[in-house]
């Protein structure tokens, strides 16, 4: 209790002194630009605030408009545009160097310099770092995209007050888009240690907003950051989470939400051609797979986890526009993507069907809670134990609460699970890096895993400063080695949407699915 009452001594110091600092002028030009409250609903709780953890889209969502990065993706595309970072150089793709903006501070009113970036690399690449292991949750997407100090960065220095030098094992053209992702978000060293586990509840960062109220867990409250570079509007947002769309709807046309996050295929053609209503997508860069445990007799070899693919009847499942049949592992985001058809093969039916005795039902687990992929994940489940049945194999679908999923998949407790991932770069290279089901297939060698080499050779050879035709065939061929290969089966891509009130102009929803909730205006 102590902590928090001076965390919020703090951060209302630190929130009135940049508004103090400001002339009149500047004060009635912020005024007239600003003003207004957005409401933004989720369907899944924010579950951690801390970005180096956070993986659910509510908390992202939160952390992507209290945190920066050094850099970020533009308002409305991929490219890679200036955040802490006012610039940055290099020459071999290996070494990079990154001069930071003098005028940012945390929203405790600390500085960001060089040590604080420096802090926030430590804490997710050193296992000795006494921030490494944090009581809410661990650094999945870092430990996946650079693993320890060596394995991918061998260091990072900082040599001067506002300036940053990160040094790769490899060349990699590809590291901003790994440094625009939230995990690379900038936390305030300061509050970190003051707060401890509380941080998770409780973020301090960069952003455009600054934490305002969190009475409640379904509720995050953020304020305007007078501090910050640049107009932001609306002046304070409210993230709430909310389980009945239809009650959300009639709010949101009373006036009392503004925005709708990531509705069904169904509640989306609900709304009409409503002139106050409207509808915004992104990418399609989610894709549904079933994960196969590697550990499991009956999916010991690649021919016999192809067969349970060719036993699955996409089509039954894919029954909007938002959804598309998937056979490959890259997303239609990714530009090397391709439409293929999918070669149904006999053989590795017969394989797999040959492996199952007569007695054996497979347990297939998914999440009880809304997932990126889907509001209702057992539905998804029911209709891949109707394929499988259909097929003579026996399932029966077990429903966790959140907790409880992450821990089945955590220590193999489960024959087959429904898994979401969520790619926010539309890089390839991220997307297969942060792939669950590889992660659970390198830790498991209970099978042949030589072709891993050889695809994290094209990964190397991708991040080279190759032609894009080049990259796009490495690509290409790394992607067919995963689902020749891999204890996972794609389902289905899918868009991320969202509803928002005729209210809010300017609104700028990301090809990633993240709001920019700073570039809206609200009518009042």
């Amino acid at each position: 209790m102590l902590k928090r009452c001076v965390f919020a001594a703090v951060l209302v110091l630190a929130a009135l002194v940049p508004a103090l600092c400001l002339s009149a002028e500047s004060r009635d030009r912020h005024a007239k630009r600003v003003g207004g409250v957005m409401i933004c609903s989720f369907f899944e709780r924010m579950k951690c605030l801390d970005p180096a953890v956070a993986l659910d889209m509510a908390s992202v969502n939160v952390s992507s408009s209290v945190f920066e990065g050094l850099v970020r993706f533009d308002d409305d595309s991929y490219r890679i545009v200036p955040a802490i970072a006012r610039k940055w150089f290099t020459s071999d793709y290996r070494t990079w160097t990154f001069y930071l903006n003098r005028e940012v501070k945390f929203h405790d009113g600390t500085e960001c310099t060089a040590s604080s970036v420096k802090f926030n690399f430590d804490r997710q690449l050193d296992p000795k770092h006494p921030m490494a292991s944090p009581p809410y949750g661990r650094f999945g997407v870092y430990s996946m995209l650079f693993g320890r100090y060596g394995e991918s960065v061998l260091r990072v220095e900082a040599p001067e007050k506002y300036k940053v030098r990160i040094v790769l094992a490899k060349p990699d053209v590809n590291f901003l888009a790994k440094l625009a992702l939230p995990a690379s978000f900038i936390v305030s060293p300061y509050s970190l240690r003051l707060l401890g586990a509380d941080f998770a509840t409780y973020p301090v960062g960069t952003g455009p907003y600054r934490f305002s109220d969190h009475r409640r867990p379904s509720r995050f409250v953020v304020g305007r950051n007078l501090a910050f570079r640049g107009l932001v509007c609306p002046d304070s947002v409210i993230f709430e989470n909310y389980s009945d769309f239809y009650s959300l709807m009639r709010q949101l046309k009373r006036g009392n939400v503004d925005v709708i996050v990531n509705p069904s295929a169904g509640e989306l053609e609900s709304v009409g051609s409503d002139g106050d209503v409207r509808v915004a997508h992104s990418d399609m860069n989610v894709i549904c797979s079933l994960l196969l445990n590697p550990d499991r007799r009956e999916f010991r070899t690649p021919a016999e986890r192809r067969g349970v693919g060719c036993l699955i009847d996409r089509k039954a499942i894919v029954g909007s526009q938002d959804m598309k049949e998937a056979y490959s592992f890259l997303l239609p985001s990714h530009s090397p993507y391709r439409e293929r058809e999918f070669s149904f093969d006999r053989g590795d039916i017969e394989a797999f069907l040959e492996s199952v005795s007569s007695e054996r039902t497979f347990d297939l687990i998914c999440p009880e809670g809304p997932t990126v992929y889907s509001r209702d994940p057992e539905s998804i489940a029911l209709e891949i134990k109707k394929s499988l049945r259909a097929g003579g194999v026996r399932v029966s679908v077990r429903r966790l609460p959140d907790e409880d999923f992450f821990r089945a998949l955590d220590s193999k407790n489960y024959d087959m699970a429904l898994w979401g991932e969520w790619d926010v770069s539309a890089c390839p290279d991220v997307h297969f890096l942060l792939m669950r089901s590889l992660k659970s297939f390198k830790s498991s060698m209970s099978a042949n895993s030589a072709w891993l080499d050889e695809f994290h050779a094209l990964l190397r050879e991708a991040r080279a400063p190759v032609s894009e035709r080049e990259r796009a065939l490495l690509y290409e061929k790394a992607d067919g080695m995963l689902v020749r290969n891999m204890p996972s089966v794609p389902v289905f891509f899918k868009r991320n949407s969202i509803i928002y009130s005729g209210r809010v102009s300017d609104m700028v929803y990301h090809p990633s699915g993240v709001i920019n909730v700073r570039k809206s205006v609200i009518s009042l």
